[in-house]
C-alpha cells in the first residue's frame, strides 16, 4: 500500500506510521563500495536493516541508493528499495534533506504531514541498541520538536581551535582572541556535543525553512548513552579494522568480501532501477 494512502489528513499530529530509511550511495572516497562492505559476513548496510528489523515500533524499512548494484544486494536480502536515488541527491555533497526530499516526493508526503515520522539510519553505525532506538523515538514522539539528533561530547572544544590565515595570524573558531578562553582550562569551558550520526528522529515538517506550526522548536538532543567502543562511525580503514575486533572474525584488506549475487532485474526494471 502507498504510504500517502496511509496518511491522517485530518489529523496530522496523530503518528501513523514509523518509516526507517537507510541511505546509501556509492562513491566513497576513503573505502572503496563502503557501505557494503562485508562485515561479519554481512554487507555494512544490513547492520542498520537488521536494528531497524529489530525494533517493536518501526512499520516500514526503506533502502535508498543511487547504485543498481546496492539495489539488488538489498532485494535480495527482500528489502524494500522503491527507486534509485536522483544524480542531485547523490553528490558528494548532498544534504539530507534532499535525500529526504526526493523521499517525500516519491510518496507524496507533505511537510505538514507529521502523521509520518521518519528515523535515519545510516550505514556506518553497525553497532546499535535497539532499546536505546526505541526509546529515544518515544522520547521524540512525546517532545516538541521538528526533528531530534544523538549528540556526544566533543572530546576536543572548539574554544581552543584556530583558523591560519593567510598572513600566518591565527584567528579563533569560536569567539575572540580577546575573551582569553583559548588559555582557560577545559573543565571551566562550556560542555560541547558532537553531532554523532548515530541516530536522527524527524518529522516532514524539519525540512521547512522555518519553525513548523506544529513544535516550538526545530532540532533537540538525544545523548548517546551507548559504550564508546559501541558507538563507532565507520568511515577509514583503522574503524573497519575496529568493528571487526569487535566481532572477532575479520580483518581489513582493502578487498569486497561479498557473496556473488544475481541480478534481480531486467529490462522493463530499467527505468526504475537504472542499468
Amino acid at each position: 500500500m502507498r504510504i500517502e494512502k496511509l496518511m491522517d489528513k485530518k489529523n496530522t499530529s496523530k503518528i501513523r506510521k514509523i518509516i526507517a530509511l537507510i541511505p546509501a550511495r556509492d562513491g566513497s572516497k576513503s573505502i572503496r563500495h563502503k557501505n557494503v562492505q562485508s562485515l561479519n559476513g554481512i554487507p555494512l548496510f544490513m547492520h542498520s536493516i537488521n536494528t531497524a528489523k529489530e525494533s517493536k515500533i518501526i512499520d516500514e524499512i526503506y533502502f535508498l541508493t543511487n547504485n543498481s548494484w546496492y539495489a539488488d544486494i538489498a532485494r535480495n536480502y527482500d528489502i524494500n528499495v522503491p527507486y534509485l536515488r536522483s544524480e542531485l541527491s547523490s553528490l558528494d555533497d548532498a544534504k539530507d534533506t534532499i535525500v529526504l526530499k526526493e523521499f517525500m516526493n516519491y510518496f507524496k508526503i507533505e511537510k505538514h504531514f507529521n502523521s509520518v515520522l521518519f528515523v535515519w539510519l545510516r550505514p556506518t553505525h553497525p553497532f546499535r541498541d535497539i532499546r536505546f532506538v526505541d526509546n529515544s523515538i518515544n522520547k521524540f514522539i512525546n517532545s516538541d520538536f521538528c526533528s531530534m539528533r544523538t549528540v556526544s561530547p566533543a572530546k576536543q572544544t572548539p574554544y581552543k581551535m584556530w583558523k591560519i590565515m593567510e598572513d600566518n595570524r591565527l584567528s579563533r573558531i569560536l569567539g575572540n582572541i580577546d575573551s582569553g578562553e583559548h588559555d582557560a582550562p577545559r573543565q571551566t569551558l562550556p560542555e560541547i556535543y558532537w553531532q554523532d550520526g548515530y541516530l536522527d528522529i524527524l518529522y516532514p515538517c524539519a525540512i521547512k525553512e522555518t519553525l513548523c506550526e506544529f513544535h516550538n522548536a526545530k532540532i533537540g538532543a538525544i545523548v548517546s548513552e551507548q559504550d564508546e567502543g559501541f558507538n563507532i562511525d565507520l568511515d577509514y580503514p583503522e574503524d573497519f579494522q575496529k568493528a571487526f575486533q569487535i566481532f572477532g572474525n575479520q580483518t581489513y584488506d582493502d578487498n569486497l568480501d561479498l557473496r556473488h549475487f544475481d541480478r534481480k532485474i531486467n529490462g522493463s526494471d530499467i527505468h526504475r532501477y537504472g542499468s
